[in-house]
C-alpha cells in the first residue's frame, strides 16, 4: 500500500504538469534549448523523482505505525541531489556561454541518432559519448540500488529505525566522477549539448 501512494503522488504532479503545460510528456522537462534530451537534466529528473517517491512511501509505513516526528533526509541523498542539480546547471552554463562568445552556434541538428532518447547517449554527430553513458550508467546503477534498499527497509527494518536509505559513499564517488566527466567533455569541446 505505501507504494500506492509513492505512484499516487507521481500520478498527481503527472496529472498537474498536463495541466499546465498542456502535454503529458514529462520528459520536455528535460529537453535542452536546442530540442534534444539533455543527459543533465534527465539524470536530475530521475533522482528527484526517486527521492519524491521514496519520501512518500517511507512517511506512509510511518504513518501506518503510528510515527510522526521528522523524517530525516540522509546527507548523501542531499549531496546527491545537489550533485545533480549543479551538474545540470554547470552544463546549461557552459552551454550559455559557448553560445553568447560565438564557439557554438543554436541550431536544431537533424542527425537521426542525437533525436530522441538517443540525444541521452550520443554526441551531436551521432556518435556515443562515453561521457554522458558513464554519467547516466552509473546515476542507473545508483537509483537502483537504492529503491532495492529503500524496499529491503520497508520489509526488514524496526519501526524505530525507519528511514530513508542513505546512497552508498563509493556510489556517490562513481557518480561524482561520471559527472565530472561530464563536465569536463562538456568544457573542452565545442561542440556542446546539454
Amino acid at each position: 500500500m505505501p507504494y500506492l501512494f509513492g505512484i499516487g503522488l507521481l500520478i498527481l504532479f503527472a496529472v498537474l504538469y498536463r495541466y499546465f503545460c498542456k502535454t503529458w510528456n514529462i520528459f520536455k522537462l528535460a529537453e535542452g534549448a536546442d530540442g534534444k534530451m539533455s543527459t543533465s537534466k534527465f539524470q536530475w529528473i530521475l533522482w528527484t523523482i526517486v527521492a519524491l517517491f521514496s519520501y512518500v512511501v517511507i512517511f506512509v509505513v510511518r504513518a501506518k505505525l503510528g510515527i510522526f516526528d521528522s523524517l530525516i533526509v540522509p546527507n548523501n541523498l542531499i549531496i546527491t541531489m545537489g550533485i545533480s542539480i549543479t551538474t545540470m546547471a554547470a552544463a546549461k552554463g557552459i552551454t550559455v556561454n559557448y553560445l553568447n562568445n560565438k564557439k557554438i552556434t543554436q541550431n536544431s541538428a537533424t542527425n537521426a541518432n542525437t533525436q530522441g532518447i538517443l540525444a541521452l547517449f550520443n554526441d551531436d554527430d551521432g556518435l556515443p559519448d562515453l561521457s554522458k553513458i558513464q554519467m547516466l550508467a552509473w546515476t542507473v546503477i545508483a537509483i537502483a540500488v537504492y529503491l532495492f534498499q529503500l524496499n529491503y527497509q520497508i520489509k526488514n527494518s524496526a519501526a524505530s529505525s525507519l528511514s530513508l536509505p542513505d546512497i552508498d559513499t563509493t556510489l556517490m564517488a562513481l557518480m561524482g566522477l561520471g559527472q565530472a566527466g561530464y563536465l569536463g567533455k562538456k568544457i573542452v569541446s565545442t561542440n556542446v549539448s546539454t
